[in-house]
């Protein structure tokens, strides 16, 4: 007569549906994990009021959130040139966060967090704020308005086609986001608010019932999304995009005239490629 061994594996009996984890929770904690580091950002006022002091921690913080996102792109705060934004170089603006890669051309006069970045290697732009303070909607949203004008034309043409293909309200592909890291209060700067809901803009932290700040598991997805899509975007382009050495071979007109005449542009494997991509 054989004597049957016990098991070595235990059966485990589910877990209690009160207890059992789904998709809804697991985003929340992982939204509070995700910007953990961020949570300073609602503390920082008992040690001091200074807005400048303040700015500079939340970009910080938020720019280092970005970095682990992002990887191998590269941020940096300065500003976006071209042809263009340069006629006028009183007009070019000044840019929180600019995501960025080294082809077809890096930065210039790049040392520490600054940098100055071709517009063909930017693929995204971010306007953060520590808090939504009265104006503050209305500075996010001028420079969100321009920023067609300073990407890449992959990230511009992505965006257009996907604004003919939605069927949502909002969309990732627009290629700036505007970003607050506290959400202070209950009464949210209404241009802020509208530029969330057309999915332009997030908010990380908001407080609860008492009063205590966590993050919002939309806001701090929504931006995960929106930096994804800047990395599909590089990747698209790399090793299709290269600098265009026609744009080297002018032509002087007259002297009379005093301007200079430009070779008609041909196709691009660049441009060949973004087609490609928003089909």
């Amino acid at each position: 007569m054989s004597v049957k061994k016990p098991s070595s594996v235990q059966k485990t009996s589910p877990a209690p549906p009160e207890t059992q984890m789904n998709g809804a929770m697991f985003l929340r904690l992982l939204a509070e994990q995700l910007i953990g580091e961020l949570a300073a950002n609602a503390a920082i006022k008992q040690f001091t009021t200074n807005t400048a002091v303040i700015g500079a921690y939340a970009e910080a913080s938020v720019r280092r959130f970005i970095d682990h996102v992002i990887f191998p792109l590269r941020t940096c705060t300065g500003a976006v040139i071209d042809e263009v934004l340069c006629s006028d170089p009183a007009s070019v603006p000044q840019i929180d966060t600019i995501v960025w890669s080294s082809s077809p051309s890096p930065a210039v006069f790049s040392t520490g967090d600054f940098g100055l970045v071709p517009r063909s290697s930017a693929f995204g732009i971010l306007e953060i704020k520590r808090s939504a303070y009265p104006g503050a909607g209305k500075v996010m949203k001028a420079l969100l308005d321009r920023s067609l004008s300073l990407v890449a034309p992959v990230a511009q043409n992505k965006y257009h086609a996907s604004v003919l293909a939605r069927s949502q309200g909002t969309d990732c592909w627009y290629p700036a986001m505007g970003v607050v890291c506290v959400q202070d209060g209950d009464s949210p700067d209404k241009t802020i608010q509208k530029l969330a809901e057309e999915g332009r803009a997030v908010v990380l932290m908001k407080p609860d019932g008492n009063g205590v700040y966590r993050a919002d598991p939309a806001g701090v997805h929504h931006l995960v999304n929106f930096l994804i899509q800047r990395r599909y975007l590089a990747k698209a382009m790399e090793g299709c995009d290269f600098v265009n050495l026609n744009l080297l071979k002018v032509t002087p007109t007259p002297a009379a005239t005093g301007k200079v005449q430009s070779p008609k542009p041909t196709p691009t494997d660049a441009e060949a490629m973004s087609d490609r991509g928003n089909k």
